[in-house]
Order: structure tokens, then sequence, then C-alpha cells
């Protein structure tokens, strides 16, 4: 559990609790930050939820006493650990201080960092402890592939479906999937997130590669990919007729 906490110009000796210092206005840090609240006021991070694109992170504001003027609490989260173009949101909290907050809108299987904050009548006070988490990869298995002479048909399971990602299949004589002359199928899951997608109108023995993959906004990425082969034709002779 990670804790901020404002308080009087004395220091906590508790190990995840800070002393804040103000800094200027539109939450930039001040060089030179002053201790100004009289009273107690922490934000504790307590889980943090990973999904595909978002994370929930739950959490508690405590305030021991009201806090004079207009006083909130935040996480500061962003792709680069020094905070380089980061995003702020406030926390909603509850009546007894509890909040729930997602942040959505996140790049699929990357790492951020994150840090609590305060803010009171517009401006930042010193951040907490920094932590860290992930966004996870959606996740296409593969459970069969059947080839005929023309056609390929695959069948799957997606793992962890976020509702705004759009699926899909491809399939080309390179490993170029997304070149033209590509063969681009929709996939719809059913309900527990399963597929079955199948291609046809191929040449026969004719190698081919085929992806599923995912797309969110202008974001493609083929996560299962695999190479294969169409069968030959065969001619079947059923009856000969000698004069």
């Amino acid at each position: 559990m990670r804790v901020i906490s404002l308080c009087k110009s004395r220091m906590l000796n508790a190990a995840l609790f800070l002393t804040i210092g103000i800094l200027a206005t539109n939450c930039e840090k001040d060089p030179k930050p002053e201790p100004v609240l009289e009273d107690n006021m922490t934000i504790t991070v307590e889980n943090v939820q990973e999904k595909v694109n978002s994370v929930t992170i739950t959490g508690k504001v405590i305030r021991e006493k009201d806090v004079p003027g207009e006083a909130f609490a935040g996480i500061e989260y962003s792709t680069d650990s020094n905070f380089k173009d980061s995003s702020k949101k406030n926390v909603e909290e509850g009546t007894d201080g509890s909040y729930s907050l997602t942040l959505e809108g996140l790049e699929i299987n990357t790492s951020y960092s994150y840090r609590p904050y305060i803010c009171k009548d517009g401006k930042t006070y010193e951040y907490g402890q920094k932590g860290n988490f992930s966004t996870k990869n959606i996740g296409i298995e593969i459970s069969n592939v059947e080839v005929t002479e023309t056609a390929i048909t695959v069948s799957g399971k997606i793992n962890d479906n976020p509702g705004s990602a759009k699926f899909g299949s491809a399939v080309a004589k390179s490993e170029d999937l997304g070149a033209e002359g590509s063969i681009d199928s929709e996939i719809t899951p059913d309900e527990e997130n399963n597929f079955t997608v199948t291609v046809e109108n191929l040449d026969p023995s004719t190698d081919y590669w085929f992806g599923i993959y995912y797309k969110i906004g202008d974001n493609q990425v083929f996560e299962a990919t695999q190479k294969v082969t169409t069968g030959a034709l065969t001619l079947k002779i059923e009856n000969v007729t000698q004069d």
C-alpha cells in the first residue's frame, strides 16, 4: 500500500508518509516548495487491477480534519518514468473516503509509471511514492487449423477482450499479411470469446501465411500467425466404360 500525506510542518517517520510542500499553479513543481497545510490529508493506493487498455486503481483518501480550501487527490501516470508527457486524473471520494479510479485509453502491452498527488486551491503538493503497472496483451490462442485444397479454417479463443477491439484474419502468399492482395476476413467472437473463421477460394498446393489480429483505432496487431500449405487437387474417377 502506497501513501502520500499532507501534514503540518513536522516530518512523519512512517516510511510511506511524505511531508507535502507547495508547488506552483497548474500542477507544475515549485523548485522550492514550502509546507503550508495545517491539517492532515492522506491518499493511499491499495490495489492496481491491470487490463488490456485500462487499469483500475483503488485506495482511500483520509482527511483527519477539514482541510481549508478546495483540496483533492489524484493519480499522475506516464509511459516515461520521469513523467514527461504525463496525464493526471482526480479521484472521486466516497463517503468513507474510498475511491476507485479507472484510467482508460492506455496503450496495450505497455509499462507505465504512476504516482499519487494532492492538490489544494489549484496548486499541487509533493507527490507520493512512485509505482508501476503494465497493461496486458489481448491474447489470441489458436486451437485448431484445418486445411483443404482450397480453404483454411481456423478456430481459437480471445483470452481478454476489451470490448473496444475489432478482430479479423488475413491470408497471403507472403509473410507480409498487410500487403496488397492479402485476403482479409472479419471475426465476430461468441459470448465466450471463441471464434471460427474460414477463408475459401485459395489455390491448391500453395504456401499461405495466415494471421489473427486485433485492431483498436488505427492500431492493428497480429498475435497469432502460422504458415500452411493447401492440399493438392485429386481427380476421382468413379467409372470407366470401354467399348
